[in-house]
């Protein structure tokens, strides 16, 4: 059974029901200098997601990703 994943506005369907990051990353293509998040809403959901973590998926799940050399704050 296929779980339905969204990353940004696009719909991805994954073969199981977890997935480590590094699966993750290739299914979405995110780049290897951006760092992969949960998403809810418009925010990220979490620290960001290892290569060698494992993922639960459910069907809805929101992914997103931000890229490393970004800092925030005020100069």
């Amino acid at each position: 059974m296929a779980v339905v994943l969204h990353f940004g506005k696009d719909r991805y369907e994954a073969t199981a029901e977890e997935l480590t990051g590094a699966e993750l990353r290739r299914l979405f293509s995110v780049p290897s200098d951006d760092d992969l998040f949960r998403a809810k809403g418009n925010k990220v959901d979490g620290p960001a997601i290892a290569e060698a973590e494992s993922v639960s998926l459910k069907n809805g799940d929101h992914f997103t990703s931000v890229p490393r050399n970004i800092q925030g704050g005020a100069r």
